[in-house]
Formats: C-alpha cells, sequence, structure tokens
C-alpha cells in the first residue's frame, strides 16, 4: 500500500511539472508573436496609416487650396479685363458720336456761311454786299424794301453747276407769311447762262434790255408789276432769295403765275445741286 502511495505522488508531480512545462511555452509563444504583431501593427498600421493619411490629406487639401485660389484668382481676373474693354467700347462710342455731332456741326456752319445747297456740295454758291450784316444775320438796307422805292440787291453766284447751266432763275419768297412754302413776291428768269450776278437796281421793266448781259431775262412780282418787290410789312420777317441752275434757256410755258413760277415750273427744270439760298431779315 505504501508503494502505491508513493507511486501516485510521483505521477502527481510528474504532471504537475508538465503542466507548468505547457504553461511557459504557451506564455512565451503568445508574448512573442504578440509583441511583434504589435509593433509590426503599430509600424504598419499606426505609422504607416498616420504617414498616408497626412501626406494624403495634406498634400490634397494644399493642392485644392492652391488650386481653388489660383482657377478663382484668373477668373476674377479675366472678368476684369473684359469689364476694361467694355468701358473700351463705350468711351469708343462716346467718340463715335462726338465724331458724328462734330460733322453735322461743319455741314450747319457751312450751310449758313455759304448759302450753298446741301450744305457743303460746293455745286452753287450765292453771295451778296447788299445787305447790313448784324452778327451772324443779315438785313435788308432800307432802299431795298418796299418802302424807300424797291431798289433790288446785287448778287453773285458761281459753283461748278454753272457750267452745264443753260440759264438761271432767282425768286423771292417771305418765309414768315403762308407756311410752310412762304409767300411768292418775286422772280427773274431767262438770265442767260453767260451771266454770273444781278447788278443793284434792276429796271422795272420785261423782258430787260439794260445791262446788256441780262438782255431778254423776264420779271413778274406779287402784285402782277414787271420788276422787283421788296419787304413790305415790318415785323423783322425772315425772306429768302434763291438762285436757280435750269436744264432750259428758255421756262416753257405763259409764265403769268407768280406762284406757279416758283414752285412748279423752276423745281422741274432744276439741275442736280442746282440751287442756293441767302436769307435776310425785313425791316423791324
Amino acid at each position: 500500500m505504501k508503494k502505491i502511495r508513493e507511486l501516485f505522488s510521483g505521477v502527481l508531480i510528474l504532471t504537475a511539472a508538465l503542466s507548468g512545462g505547457v504553461s511557459a511555452c504557451a506564455s512565451d509563444d503568445s508574448t512573442n508573436p504578440g509583441t511583434t504583431r504589435g509593433s509590426g501593427g503599430s509600424a504598419t498600421s499606426g505609422s504607416g496609416g498616420s504617414s498616408t493619411s497626412t501626406s494624403t490629406s495634406s498634400s490634397t487639401s494644399t493642392a485644392s487650396g492652391s488650386g481653388g485660389s489660383g482657377n478663382g484668382g484668373s477668373s476674377s481676373g479675366s472678368a476684369g479685363s473684359f469689364g476694361s474693354g467694355g468701358s473700351a467700347g463705350e468711351t469708343g462710342g462716346s467718340a463715335g458720336s462726338g465724331g458724328g455731332s462734330s460733322d453735322a456741326g461743319s455741314d450747319a456752319a457751312k450751310s449758313d456761311a455759304g448759302g450753298t445747297e446741301g450744305g457743303n456740295t460746293g455745286m452753287l454758291t450765292l453771295l451778296s454786299s447788299g445787305f447790313r450784316v448784324m452778327g451772324t444775320k443779315l438785313y435788308f438796307l432800307d432802299s431795298a424794301t418796299h418802302y424807300s422805292g424797291d431798289h433790288s440787291p446785287p448778287f453773285t453766284w458761281s459753283g461748278g453747276v454753272t457750267a452745264t447751266a443753260r440759264s438761271f432763275a432767282m425768286s423771292l419768297t417771305d418765309m414768315s407769311e403762308q407756311l410752310p412754302n412762304g409767300k411768292s413776291h418775286w422772280v427773274i428768269w431767262d438770265i442767260p447762262a453767260t451771266a454770273a450776278g444781278l447788278p443793284a437796281d434792276l429796271p422795272k421793266e420785261s423782258p430787260l434790255t439794260m445791262p446788256a448781259e441780262l438782255a431778254g431775262a423776264k420779271q413778274l412780282n406779287l402784285v402782277g408789276g414787271k420788276g422787283y418787290f421788296g419787304p413790305g410789312a415790318r415785323g423783322g420777317r425772315l425772306y429768302r432769295f434763291t438762285i436757280w441752275a435750269l436744264d432750259v434757256a428758255n421756262l416753257p410755258g405763259s409764265n403769268t403765275s407768280l406762284d406757279t413760277i416758283i414752285r412748279t415750273t423752276l423745281p422741274a427744270h432744276k439741275l442736280p445741286g442746282g440751287t442756293a439760298t441767302l436769307e435776310a431779315i425785313g425791316p423791324a
């Protein structure tokens, strides 16, 4: 019995020893791989992850920020350029309008000063030294009015159209009455093509025999007379003299109606560019 107990105790001791060795081996295996995996995991997953995350995030963020800023600035710059271009266009437009206004002013000035049809054609010009000049306006001399003997003013004309004219005519119209055409006062027609003007104080006859250069010219006035009829109403009325370059040597028809001659017959035979006017103010 004693030997059996001793044998049993030996088995227990051996069993305990074997269990401790197995535990030790298990502990060693668990620690070493665990440590390795932990370090490896930390190095790869932790550091590697941090490195990747930081690099990618930082790089992306910086690139995106720079790119956004760069693109935004470029767009703003382009918009500014277009704005300047628009402003330049408006300035150019204003200059163009200015240029347009300047041309219109020049034409008006030429028309008033030279009395030429169209302002700047140069086809026909009418001038006279028989009026009083005050500023930019002409006034009738008393002698050229109906109150002081109806002495006609002198005139001269010139221009390219005179070379092809076959005759000339001159009319006088009161532009302050019977608008828009005015009231016809006087006309002289069948003036020879060789004439370049009218002398002052034309004879009151029709046809004219003197001066010789105007022989054959005919006259008619608003009261049926055969001579010049100047302003006969006061109030500072505006009167218009018109020189006509015509395509016939003698006007056709009976020519007994003053209005018909001035408003119908003369316009029907006017050469292109063949009129010029001179305006003057009558007695106040």
